[in-house]
């Protein structure tokens, strides 16, 4: 079967841990010294690996014909066949043209490949295109369902079997909170009572949209504060601080209903790592690249909601240790220009914290209630479930020793579902920073510089109860090993 191949050629071939790599035909032998091991191939992801002679048997290429499987009989024939029409369907939207997944061939192998093209014609039974990557496009193939093994696919399917068994729970009679992302959080797990006497329910289901700033700042000067007393470092973008600013219009919530809200935050690892510091035109990289450290939070009243402020106050920083203000400010967010635009202000203790003026991102469309944004890398989706590690709620001891009004420092969990639409700011976008002693004080002062912008309509979170609190077993379990420690000699004040 040698004479199939050819020297240059790309293929798989076995390697000593028993794994198929990518290797490229040397020479093919004729020697019948060599006939058991006739194809000379050198790995191509292995530089330092020396060209080895391998058996047929040990290559893996759609021009060598795959061993034929004994055929199926009875059960066995059976259940093949029932699962071969049990094809499952597959959300072609989440493939486009450049998605790396990996496809089978007809030879009936796995191999990494990347999608060429989607047909969209209905019934197809292989509609999407790819090219095995280290081949040339003589060697695409249209293929199926079960032909793909693909990340996003798997997460799209994921979502819609969720949708679907959220879709066969009413939601409330009350009629809030009707997004299916919500059906799985019908049910209280636990509740929280403020210092007003509200109580909050948990998870804290929270709706909005959003207009979203991300941009950088003196990292020197942003961590100042801070520096001293945090056991984390801040991620760096081309030697500066990264600031994420959030303005939130919320619909509804569990905390008091509609009311409007900004704060900003920055993205840190723990000291003693190595710290992150990524190319200037990173930016987007550092958004994942650590834990949101929340800085600052001022809320306001929503029109036609007076005392909704105050509520998302005292529960936040009671349940959550958020760094609000004790004092409610005065915030407008309004949508202009047939909702392609925003414009938001907010003042506190009657001095302006900052104004925003900016378009939204993408193109409206006929019948859509704002712009779209529909360049794909700029239209992100997000159904993530962040861990406990990923938040941290505000500065150590709320930084209200360093007159910071904030709270306490927890970390909690949280389910986000959002779509993002994005785009670079522009000269046609304004942001600018008042004198108010609480939120301006800080960023006001950082040389804060705009670098992208998103909006997010349809903004859904599920706020989790903070790890910081725990089963009693396990306090005791925590109490006795301080208790050893104690007849050891160390002092209570040293555990």
């Amino acid at each position: 079967m040698a004479d199939k191949l050819e020297v240059g050629m790309t293929l798989h071939a076995k390697y000593s841990d028993g794994e198929f790599y990518p290797a490229e035909v040397l020479d093919i032998s004729q020697s019948k010294n060599r006939s058991k091991k006739p194809v000379k191939v050198q790995y191509k992801n292995f530089s330092d690996a020396a060209p080895e002679w391998k058996a047929i048997s040990e290559l893996k290429s759609k021009r060598l014909p795959k061993a034929d499987a004994p055929a199926a009989k009875g059960k066995d024939k059976a259940a093949a066949k029932a699962k071969a029409k049990a094809a499952p369907a597959i959300d072609l939207k989440v493939l486009t043209k450049g998605t790396k997944l990996q496809a089978k061939a007809a030879d009936g192998t796995w191999y990494a490949a990347e999608v060429v093209a989607v047909s969209k014609k209905k019934g197809n039974e292989a509609p999407v295109k790819v090219n095995f990557v280290g081949y040339t496009s003589a060697s695409d193939e249209w293929v199926g369902a079960t032909s793909i093994r693909s990340k996003a696919l798997k997460e799209a399917a994921e979502k819609a079997a969720a949708e679907k068994k959220a879709a066969k729970t009413k939601p409330p009679a009350s009629g809030r909170f009707v997004d299916p992302f919500f059906r799985q959080y019908d049910r209280a797990t636990d509740g929280f009572e403020d210092s007003t006497g509200f109580m909050n329910r948990l998870p804290l289901r929270l709706e909005a949209t959003n207009l979203v700033i991300h941009g950088l700042v003196d990292a020197d000067k942003m961590w100042a504060p801070y520096k001293d007393d945090e056991a984390f470092q801040p991620v760096l973008v081309g030697g500066k601080g990264v600031i994420t600013i959030f303005m939130n219009c919320f619909s509804d919530t569990d905390c008091g209903g509609s009311y409007l809200e900004t704060w900003y935050n920055s993205y840190v690892t723990p000291k003693g790592t190595p710290q992150v510091e990524l190319e200037a035109d990173k930016l987007a990289d550092a958004l994942g690249a650590g834990f949101s450290f929340l800085m600052r939070v001022v809320c306001g009243d929503a029109p036609g909601n007076p005392g909704a402020a105050a509520k998302a106050i005292a529960g936040g920083r009671g349940m959550f240790g958020f760094p609000k203000h004790p004092v409610p400010g005065e915030i407008t967010f309004n949508y202009t220009d047939d909702n392609t635009k925003v414009e938001f202000d907010m003042k506190h203790g009657g001095k302006k914290g900052v104004s925003v003026r900016a378009a939204l991102p993408g193109v409206k469309k006929e019948g859509s209630k704002f712009p779209v944004q529909e360049i794909d890398a700029l239209r992100v989706s997000l159904d993530v479930k962040i861990p406990a590690d990923g938040i941290v709620s505000s500065p150590s001891l709320g930084g209200t020793h360093r007159g910071h009004n904030g709270a306490n420092q927890l970390r909690f969990a949280q389910h986000l579902c959002c779509t993002q639409h994005m785009a670079p700011w522009d000269a046609t976008d304004s942001i600018s920073f008042g004198d108010d002693a609480h939120y301006a004080a800080g960023l006001g002062s950082w040389g804060f510089t705009p670098v992208l912008k998103a909006h997010i309509p349809d903004f859904k979170i599920a706020a989790f109860k903070p790890r910081n609190w725990i089963s009693g077993r396990k306090a005791d379990a925590i109490v006795r090993e301080h208790e050893k420690k104690l007849k050891e000699g160390t002092l209570a004040g040293a555990l």
